[in-house]
């Protein structure tokens, strides 16, 4: 059984530039959580990857009460990474199969720190801007285009219900 499903997405204009990420925890038409932080200077990857991050670090800063955490995000690098190359990657000395550091090493390092103690997690990948609600609010998060998330929230009925604590704009 699944306790919670968080969306995550990462944005960037300008790759590096100005970028931010989405969060967003969904139960049936209710938003339990929602997230958003922005950048000045930064890459689509790393914006990615904070995303999870920000998921990962709620569940341990709440001591993850979950039996099941599923975390889907539209970057299949961080889906990939996630779960496939980290765990090669931790046993190479943070080396990619051409013995090159990995780009985005501190937050890799980081996610990788937090999902050894998170064995609840499971990354699935989803296709960006194809109409799935979750992906699409934490779209509009990322991208901070704070019409189209209250208009997704109006069209799919869905109402904010914090059981977290709440950061939102």
């Amino acid at each position: 059984m699944i306790d919670r499903v968080f969306y995550t997405d990462g944005a960037c204009s300008g790759n590096p530039g100005v970028g931010g990420y989405g969060v967003i925890c969904l139960d049936e038409n209710d938003i339990l959580y929602s997230a958003s932080c922005h950048n000045e200077n930064t890459t689509n990857n790393r914006m990615e990857l904070e995303a999870i991050i920000h998921v990962l670090d709620i569940l341990e800063n709440n001591n993850s009460p979950y039996s099941s955490v599923i975390i889907y995000s539209d970057s299949s690098y961080c889906v990939n990474m996630l779960n496939n190359w980290i765990w090669n990657w931790s046993n190479n000395d943070w080396k990619n199969s051409k013995g090159q550091e990995i780009k985005n090493v501190d937050l890799v390092k980081k996610v990788f720190e937090l999902l050894k103690k998170h064995p609840e997690v499971e990354m699935v990948h989803v296709d960006g801007h194809s109409g799935i609600v979750g992906n699409e609010l934490a779209d509009a998060l990322a991208t901070g285009n704070i019409q189209k998330y209250k208009t997704l929230i109006r069209k799919h009925c869905l109402e904010e219900i914090y059981d977290f604590c709440s950061e939102t704009f």
